[in-house]
Formats: C-alpha cells, sequence, structure tokens
C-alpha cells in the first residue's frame, strides 16, 4: 500500500518518489483540472461552501433545478434528482426496491452490483453477466411476478461495458412489468454519445420501465450523485423522507458542472485518442481483456504490478470486494496522459 499527500494527475508522488500514474477513476482528468477548478472556486463565491438545508424546505436554491434539468438533456431521460454522494443516491433506491419486493416484485441482482444498491435482497453469486441474463430469461418465463433487475451498466473490474439489447427479448416474453435499475457510475461522462452515459443506450420498452443512477464523482469530478428515470418514479423518490432528510448535492459544484460542459467534450476526446493509441499497440500482445472505448484493461498477469512498480510505473492491483478476494490488476488510461506515457508503458509491457 502507498499513500500520497496530493491527487493524482498523470502522475502520483508517494515514498518510492513520482510514479506514472496509470490507476484510479479520474477518467477526464477533472479533479486537477486547473479550469474546472476556477470553476468551483466561482461557484463558491456565489454559493458558499456548502448548502445544508433539505431540497424539501419552503426556501430551494434554482441550481438545483436548472442542473436537474440540463441532466435529463444530455442523457434522454425524461426526470431527474441530484443528491449529496452517488452511494446515497443508491441508498434511496434500494429503499424503494425494498418496498417494491413487500409489494411481491421478485428482485434479482448481477453479478458485481456495487454495494451502493444493496438492499439485504442481494445474494452473492459467482455467476457472469451472460448466466444472470440466462437466469433473468428463466424467471421471465415461469414467475408470475412483476421483476426488479438490479446490475452496473459497466463491469469495471473486467473492462466489460454491458449491452442491453437483451431486454427486447426478455420484454417479448413476458405480460408483467419489469424495471431495469443500472448503476452507471463507471460509465456517465465516458460511454454514450458524448459521455452521457447508459440511459439512452437502454431500450425504450413498453413493459420496461428503466432507472439509472451514478455517483458523479468519478469521471465528472463532482461530489454528488444522481438518479434518471420517468417522472413518475422520480416524483416518488422525491417524496421519501430518505430524500427530504438528506443535505442536497453542493450547489457550488452544481454551478461548475453546467459551467464546464465545453471541458468535458475537449478532456473526452483527449480520453478517446489515448485509448486508440494504447489499444492499438497492445492487442497482439493478449495481455489485456478490455471493451472498444472505454479506459479501463484488465489483465490476469498479476506480476505486471511489481514488474512495472519497479519501473516507477504504478497501475491498479488489488483484492475486490472483500480482503481475501481474488486480486484484480488493471491499467487505467486518462485524458491527463500523453503519448510519452502511453508509448512508455507499452514498452515496458513489450518486455
Amino acid at each position: 500500500m502507498f499513500f500520497s499527500s496530493k491527487h493524482p494527475d498523470r502522475t502520483v508522488s508517494t515514498e518510492n518518489g513520482e510514479l506514472l500514474f496509470f490507476s484510479g477513476t479520474s477518467y477526464l482528468g477533472m479533479a486537477v483540472n486547473a479550469d474546472f477548478q476556477e470553476l468551483v472556486k466561482e461557484g463558491i463565491g456565489v454559493y458558499g461552501t456548502n448548502y445544508g438545508s433539505s431540497r424539501t424546505s419552503n426556501l430551494r436554491l434554482s441550481i438545483f433545478e436548472q442542473a436537474e434539468s440540463y441532466l435529463c438533456a444530455w442523457t434522454g431521460s425524461q426526470a431527474s434528482l441530484t443528491m449529496s454522494s452517488g452511494f446515497l443516491a443508491g441508498q434511496l433506491i434500494a429503499q424503494w426496491i425494498r418496498e417494491l419486493a413487500v409489494n411481491n416484485y421478485a428482485v434479482m441482482y448481477a453479478p458485481h452490483t456495487h454495494p451502493a444498491v444493496f438492499s439485504g435482497l442481494e445474494q452473492e453469486k459467482t455467476q457472469t453477466f451472460e448466466e444472470w441474463i440466462i437466469e433473468v430469461r428463466k424467471a421471465v418465463s415461469t414467475s408470475t411476478q412483476n421483476l426488479v433487475l438490479v446490475c452496473n451498466s459497466v463491469d469495471v473490474l473486467n473492462a466489460q461495458v454491458h449491452d442491453f439489447h437483451w431486454l427486447k427479448e426478455v420484454s417479448l416474453d413476458s405480460n408483467r412489468e419489469i424495471i431495469l435499475i443500472a448503476d452507471d457510475s463507471h460509465g456517465i461522462g465516458v460511454i454514450g454519445e458524448n459521455g452521457n452515459g447508459i440511459f439512452s443506450q437502454i431500450p425504450n420498452l413498453q413493459n420496461v420501465k428503466k432507472l439509472v443512477l451514478a455517483s458523479m464523482g468519478k469521471a465528472l469530478a463532482m461530489p454528488a450523485g444522481v438518479v434518471l428515470g420517468d417522472s413518475t418514479v422520480i416524483d416518488k423518490l422525491r417524496k421519501s423522507t430518505f430524500y427530504s432528510g438528506a443535505s442536497p448535492a453542493l450547489p457550488a459544484y452544481l454551478y461548475a458542472f453546467l459551467k464546464a460542459k465545453n471541458i468535458h467534450q475537449i478532456e473526452l476526446e483527449k480520453l478517446k485518442e489515448n485509448i486508440a493509441l494504447f489499444s492499438s499497440q497492445i492487442t497482439d500482445l493478449q495481455l489485456f481483456d478490455f471493451t472498444k472505448a472505454y479506459p479501463v484493461f484488465r489483465t490476469h498477469q498479476n506480476d505486471l504490478y511489481p514488474y512495472l512498480l519497479e519501473n516507477k510505473v504504478f497501475i491498479s492491483s488489488f483484492p475486490y470486494p472483500k480482503p481475501d478476494s481474488e486480486l484484480i490488476t488493471r491499467v487505467v488510461l486518462s485524458s491527463l496522459h500523453t503519448k510519452e506515457d502511453i508509448e512508455k508503458l507499452v514498452r515496458l509491457l513489450r518486455q
């Protein structure tokens, strides 16, 4: 384990000196982006450092509705709400899942679903996402219950962006309501058209109600969470005591987020160029599992971590989700990396 006294960018300062940094979740480098930091400072000047009041108070800041309106337009969602973290947004959904279960909905969690959405109804399984889909199809054909499906949009551990077109077949096989809940924390800002995430890529089907939640703290570097869905569900969630009792997202950051649209797109284009460069140079090595246009590259050669560390390159490598779990070793690209950084990494991999 290493410690650093400041946030990593393309490098990280540790007790072992300066290392090239191919880890973390700041895919667009926004956490250290000077222009974005200036916008946050500007936002603090307008809204202060925090706003601790309930969103249901009789005095409301218009920035919340402005940000949520933009999130709808950007992602293609009918309605949205923001909270102070992705985890809190997940627990708001988890509370709703428990209510659905009481009303005779069957709940099925996909493997590797983030604990933020755990409701106590999840089961620990070792199946793949594809095996889970088969299980879902079987449940649709044999059960008389309405169904709640909970999953991630991206399996970031195995560098896999999920395709949701299988829902069309599931929908055709069922005349009952299906609610799909997808955690897009590692997708929003990176995947989809202009980085708008998974929501618009999930098919719109008559008997499928889709709900997407996400932490905005990864690619977008925002201490906030968002829930996207139809207005009926979002309105219901807003009436929850869990929502009304929680402090909202920091308005200064929502202000900066709205002002940073061009910055996001510039950094996304840089990230895409870095992914294309790295992908083109490592395909023949057969060291990594990865998805086209996604910045995470999983390897089962765990010895790469100490080898690269000896050569002043830091990659992600730790057991997950438990201390005694399998070691997960990955190379993570960001928009901050230079062509020279990537070429150095490729040289070391080829050695």
